[in-house]
């Protein structure tokens, strides 16, 4: 789930869409979500149903989601599992769905470099994390393979640090850490069933989902890659 003007977004993969709140940072206090349902639910595009939305990024003006499905396959709707982005006419929160990416076996992880120009993909199916450029908040370039992490086990979700590194989520081991151009820096070992990750407000430390249970990794001040 993120955060943007506002609003909170959330991949609610057993309702089959994307659900949006109000809610958002309130003067003199921490962040709060409104308790009442979703102001906006969005679940299909050209009237066949997402498959299970699963994880979610902002850049450039746009919201991107990932639309993999794990476990039971029936009544799936789509003719495959994709990678979308929301974008927002700004009247009444009216969105255009576009599908962005169509050849990877199963995207999950998804997050954007900080200066919005890259959008990141893991391909769950594939074991394999993807760079695009963001041309425009509904158009990408061309897929570069950023690391094939076959040898690992596979990616599961991921985030973007502060100053551009990735971390991907290893299912069975930890947290990855890899430069923008895809080298491996670092790994944190967090345990099985490491599902996500993503930073708090300070840029430096790290909140894990592992072992049922959430984690808590603080990194170097300022330098998001050494721990």
């Amino acid at each position: 789930l993120i955060f943007v003007g506002g609003y909170l977004y959330a991949c609610a993969g057993k309702n089959r869409g994307v659900e949006i709140y109000t809610g958002g940072p309130k003067p003199d206090s921490d962040w709060q979500i409104d308790d009442r349902p979703a102001a906006h639910r969005i679940t299909h595009l050209e009237g066949n149903r997402f498959n299970s939305p699963n994880d979610i990024a902002y850049a450039a003006n746009a919201i991107y989601f990932t639309d993999p499905r794990y476990g039971n396959r029936d009544g799936l709707e789509m003719e495959g599992e994709f990678v979308f982005a929301l974008t927002d006419s700004g009247v009444r929160k009216q969105f255009t769905v576009t599908r962005l990416i169509d050849d990877l076996v199963r995207p999950n992880g998804i997050g954007a470099s900080p200066d919005n120009q890259t959008l990141y993909v893991i391909d769950h199916g594939d074991k394999k994390i993807w760079a695009y450029s963001i041309l425009e908040p509904d158009k990408l370039g061309e897929a570069q393979l950023l690391n094939d992490l076959a040898d690992l086990g596979g990616p599961d979700g991921m985030t973007v640090g502060p100053q551009g590194r990735i971390y991907t989520t290893i299912y069975g081991l930890g947290v990855l850490i890899l430069s923008p151009e895809g080298e491996r820096l670092g790994f944190l070992e967090t345990g099985p069933q490491t599902t996500n990750c993503v930073f708090g407000a300070d840029g430096r430390t790290l909140y894990v989902t592992a072992e049922r249970s959430l984690k808590r990794v603080v990194l170097n001040t300022g330098v998001d890659a050494n721990h």
